[in-house]
């Protein structure tokens, strides 16, 4: 098999430590991810509106998608929220669902994707794979 075929994406940069989230908007200019601000950032409606108003205020020209769940579904209508929004990046702000849900939209649409994880997972960060509920299960 050809090297090519066997290449997946990685993340540009991983940042584990305290504070780090409240860095973000530095770290996403810092990268040359975002230097304009413009993120669509995806949230859950319980923890993610406590995220929100944590990072809101150094994020000025983001625009914050609710997302309801880690269905299909969800992903779709991320997607279709986000596209033509002339976004530099999709941010996803959570656990893992509205991190698959971000992957999904962002993969969708065509735009990079930032993984903030709240929680801590054997892959997630760095896997190209999103797991999403449909009418059949996983």
């Amino acid at each position: 098999m050809p090297v090519l075929t066997r290449l997946i994406p990685s993340p540009v940069v991983v940042d584990i430590r305290p504070g780090a989230l409240d860095d973000l908007a530095c770290v996403l200019a810092d990268e040359r991810i975002s230097q304009s601000g413009r993120l669509a950032i995806a949230v859950s409606g319980g923890s993610g509106a406590r995220l929100r108003d944590r990072v809101a205020p150094s994020l000025p020209g983001a625009d914050w998608f609710e997302v309801g769940g880690g269905t299909i579904d969800d992903a779709v209508r991320l997607a279709g929220a986000i596209q033509g929004g002339r976004y530099d990046a999709v941010v996803g702000l959570g656990g893992g669902k509205i991190i698959d849900c971000a992957k999904f939209a962002s993969a969708r649409v065509g735009l990079p994707l930032v993984a903030v994880a709240t929680n801590l997972a054997h892959d997630g960060l760095c896997s190209p794979v999103a797991t999403l509920d449909n009418d059949a299960g996983r």
